[in-house]
């Protein structure tokens, strides 16, 4: 055992791997995965621990409802992840076979066609938060009772569509480190970027500053970085800079074959993540909402812990698959349910004993801790989403996202139909078992189906 993690941690430091063989193609799979996982275990730590940070020193600051406010709209903000029309991913997915097959042509037009959409994209949801927003009775979405925070509620929703909006680039750039397995790279930036965001919540807590001005800061600055970052990288790489002059609709139509298809799984997560909360505050108000986000805040360093091992492992069965390495693919994939479920299991036990005391703790406040049902409600969310992470990642990078975008779209949608429908007559935590019974766990059941018919036939 110990030899084992030596291994593993020898493979940081050594250099670029042999890519003729199948042997030194693992060998180099490991190294980056390695590298990948050991800095990202530094940034989702700092992220985490960010989050962590940042409730006791701004719910005091805020009060429960702008605090209620600003956790909700973060957390809807998600689902427009999709409004990139799978474009990163497509991007990925076409990256990564580039780098399979050495392929240092064609990567500068696929990246100049991903950012003339992209900042197309970028015009229409800036027009969107500025002209339409302040149009909205978002009061019907996060119910809200103290005065001025309607106003509050509106202006925050255009700060934070915006930065959204910006931080787009900032996606595409990620997806191409991604493609390249140089998650090195990224997590350093993002680990800049979060200590920068965190430094100004400090300072403008201290000068007294808005929501707005704390929300964009915190939000923005990591996007800043990234996007200084990807220059950097266009500078050094030239094969990678985008070619705006070789923009044409067939490398659009490539990205988007993928994307496409990958879109109706993305907008499903996103539904997913963020439908249970939007469900729970418009029948019971920001305030109610308040325990159940700091739980599921808390129980994010879980899926932390089991990301910084399965998040790597999306582009490098892409690049397998591309080489024809089947056993890598097995093996690697088998490994990862495992390590998974060892994870969420540990967790799911240590948060059901411990869990309410330490919120008490970390919050500082009665009305944040969670009764028994809820937490328990959400631990099951976090063992499902651990094999989820591992099925996905799976499925992802071999191009399999046909399922998933069937029965990973239409069954969020018919958990948060049900949810609004039948919520009244269930009470809180109810309601999120029906999103647990519905949305999670047939989803993960019929990816876990689908899984076991690919690797008959790799």
């Amino acid at each position: 055992m110990k030899s084992n993690i030596q291994e593993k941690i020898q493979l940081i430091f050594i250099g670029e791997q042999d890519l003729v063989t199948p042997e030194g193609r693992a060998k180099e799979r490991a190294r980056r995965i390695a590298q990948t996982s050991a800095s990202a275990i530094v940034a989702r730590v700092i992220n985490v621990l960010s989050g962590l940070i940042t409730v006791p020193l701004t719910l005091p600051y805020f009060g429960v409802e702008l605090f209620g406010i600003w956790m909700a709209l973060t957390g809807f903000i998600a689902i427009l992840s999709f409004t990139d029309l799978g474009l990163g991913i497509g991007l990925q997915s076409a990256l990564t076979k580039c780098y399979a097959k050495n392929d240092r042509l064609t990567p500068s037009k696929l990246n100049a066609s991903a950012f003339g959409l992209i900042f197309i994209m970028v015009l229409v949801l800036s027009a969107f938060s500025i002209f339409l927003v302040p149009m909205l009775d978002l009061t019907n979405v996060i119910d809200v009772s103290e005065p001025g925070s309607e106003i509050i509620l509106t202006q925050l929703a255009q700060c934070i569509l915006l930065v959204f909006a910006f931080g787009l680039p900032a996606g595409i750039i990620q997806r191409i480190f991604i493609a390249y397995q140089d998650g090195l790279a990224l997590n350093i930036l993002l680990i800049v970027g979060r200590l920068i965001g965190l430094f100004s919540i400090f300072v403008c807590v201290y000068l007294q500053q808005s929501l707005i001005t704390i929300a964009a800061l915190y939000m923005g600055t990591p996007l800043i970085v990234i996007t200084l970052g990807g220059i950097y990288l266009f500078w050094t790489k030239s094969w990678l800079r985008p070619d705006f002059r070789s923009i044409n609709t067939s490398m659009v139509k490539s990205i988007l074959s993928v994307g496409v298809a990958a879109l109706s799984a993305q907008i499903g997560g996103s539904i997913m993540s963020t439908g249970p909360l939007l469900v729970l505050s418009s029948q019971y108000g920001a305030k109610a909402v308040v325990p159940y986000i700091l739980t599921q805040r808390l129980l994010s360093v879980v899926q932390m812990v089991i990301s910084v091992g399965i998040g790597p492992l999306w582009p490098a069965y892409g690049e397998a698959k591309v080489r024809g390495d089947h056993l890598w693919i097995k093996s690697t994939f088998y490994k990862s349910l495992k390590l998974s479920m060892a994870i969420a299991l540990i967790s799911f036990l240590f948060f059901m004993v411990f869990g309410q005391s330490v919120i008490s703790i970390w919050a500082d406040n009665a009305v944040a801790v969670p009764g028994l049902g809820l937490l328990f409600a959400c631990c099951i969310i976090m063992v499902i989403g651990a094999w989820t992470g591992a099925f996905a990642a799976f499925l992802n990078g071999l191009d399999q996202f046909k399922g998933q975008a069937i029965y990973g779209l239409l069954l969020p949608i018919l958990a948060v139909y049900l949810g609004v429908n039948f919520s009244e007559g269930l009470g809180f935590v109810l309601t999120l078992w029906l999103f647990i019974l519905v949305g999670e766990l047939t989803r993960i059941l019929l990816m876990a189906f689908e899984s076991y018919r690919l690797l008959r036939w790799l």
